[in-house]
């Protein structure tokens, strides 16, 4: 049984994007919709001592190719990523595993970049290899697909030789679950209770960027992650 799963990309993931990806065989970016000012792409939140905290990269729209992902250019002389670097030093210096991650985020912050995919791509890549995921990611813009809504879904699915397909909580508002019953296409709803853990700055607040996890429980994070899964038909 393959299981596929598709999303927009995401600068600092948080846990349940993560464990999706565990859950799934191929797990497919979908960079060639338009994006979203107020979605997560390119923005997510930190803990810090007065609550939470975004940290987002800024877009140049004026000279972007289009407002599709794919083609999101990054504001230039901005100075983001010290920014946010100097966030992470500052609101996570006390955690336990400080040392070993902040040198994850130096080594990340210290290239620059020009495009919001280059950014999602190459942080993606640092997690993969630290956390040791075994997922085949995949990017849309890089096929010929044609279709929309749940028939791009299953296009999709049916392109990786899967068998299951694992949406989102919120796909339980929009997805047509007959299509993917006439394709024989498992449908599951990945659903998550977000583990609490101790936050240094007091009263727990879910879905921070996983990289507040990271922190706190450095490569044994999977297993944190996983105490949440909750998928369902």
């Amino acid at each position: 049984m393959k299981k596929i799963a598709i999303s927009q990309p995401r600068y600092l993931p948080a846990c349940n994007y993560i464990e999706r990806m565990i859950l799934s065989d191929t797990f497919v970016m979908l960079d060639n919709v338009q994006h979203q000012r107020r979605a997560f792409e390119h923005r997510n939140k930190i803990r810090t001592d007065n609550g939470d905290f975004w940290l987002s990269i800024p877009i140049d729209r004026v000279n972007s190719k289009s407002n599709q992902i794919k083609d999101l250019l990054i504001l230039n002389g901005e100075n983001w990523e010290e920014k946010h670097f100097k966030s992470f030093v500052h609101y996570y210096r006390k955690t336990p595993f400080y040392d070993e991650v902040i040198k994850l985020l130096d080594n990340f912050y210290s290239v620059k970049r020009t495009s919001l995919n280059q950014v999602v791509k190459d942080m993606l890549n640092i997690l993969i290899d630290y956390l040791d995921l075994q997922v085949d990611v995949k990017w849309a813009s890089s096929y010929n697909w044609t279709k929309q809504k749940d028939d791009l879904l299953i296009e999709i699915t049916e392109f990786f030789g899967g068998s299951t397909y694992i949406s989102g909580p919120n796909g339980r508002n929009y997805i047509d679950e007959r299509k993917f019953e006439n394709k024989g296409i498992q449908l599951l709803y990945h659903e998550y209770d977000h583990p609490v853990y101790r936050q240094v700055w007091g009263e727990f607040i879910p879905y921070m960027t996983i990289w507040d996890l990271l922190f706190y429980y450095g490569k044994d994070t999977v297993n944190y992650i996983k105490k949440g899964n909750l998928v369902k038909e």
